[in-house]
């Protein structure tokens, strides 16, 4: 059964690096005073505005093997289509800052404040980054409260429209999880509503096999790589703080 994960903003305000970072800001730029104090005012609106909340529901090989399916548009080379069968553990994922952040992005343009709206994009995105790895610490955290000995296993997620699934596969995803519950709403374009949302699978399983199936064809024309640097890894060391 899907869970409605409440979400601290506290807990996803992005660091400053990874602001400036997102926007190809050079680090030697980024410790110039009017920029930090851009970067604080944005961090202080999105503290103000933004509203985190995701839902989580774990869900079977052959539950998400129709999913991921979708329309059938999938890249035939899709690392997640060589993970899925193999993984422990799966679970759909979705999760928003809310409506309020963009409506705010989109006044700052109108009003021609350029600067600030962008700097506030870039923190609205960094932050639905961070809730999203919430989601899978609490999966996380549900799986190791289920089995104390929970082995020691790899995690990372994916979303429709990237590593070669399709983007139509949100169709699938929002009949089988329903994030309507928490107010983020599938568009004909198959992009969200709000737009700072994520949706997706929390993959559960071989670190060796996730690695691994990252270097397919498909793979080779990702410019950032960053499902790689996103792996987060279950160990015993772990389990206590996760």
């Amino acid at each position: 059964m899907a869970h409605v994960v409440p979400i601290a903003v506290e807990s996803v305000i992005p660091a400053p690096e990874s602001v400036w970072r997102a926007l190809s800001v050079p680090e030697s730029a980024a410790d110039h005073q009017r920029l930090q104090d851009l970067g604080r005012q944005a961090t202080d609106r999105y503290q103000r505005l933004a509203s985190p909340i995701g839902i989580l529901q774990e869900i079977s090989t052959d539950e998400f093997e129709g999913i991921f399916a979708g329309e059938g548009r999938n890249d035939p080379d899709s690392p997640l289509g060589l993970v899925y069968p193999l993984m422990r553990h799966l679970a759909l994922f979705a999760v928003t800052i809310g409506q309020i952040i963009t409506d705010e992005v989109s006044t700052l343009f109108d009003k021609r404040d350029f600067a600030l709206a962008t700097a506030l994009d870039a923190v609205a995105s960094e932050g639905c980054e961070l809730a999203s790895s919430k989601m899978e610490r609490e999966f996380i955290h549900s799986l190791l409260a289920a089995v104390p000995s929970f082995p020691a296993a790899a995690v990372v997620r994916f979303s429709p429209g990237y590593c070669g699934w399709h983007l139509t596969a949100q169709h699938l995803l929002f009949q089988f999880l329903q994030p309507q519950c928490i107010g983020i709403e599938l568009l004909n374009s198959c992009l969200m509503k709000p737009l700072k949302s994520i949706s997706g699978v929390i993959a559960v399983g071989s670190k060796d096999i996730l690695e691994n199936a990252m270097t397919q064809p498909a793979c080779l024309m990702c410019e950032t790589k960053s499902c790689l640097d996103r792996i987060s890894l279950i160990t015993e060391r772990q389990e206590q703080r996760v």
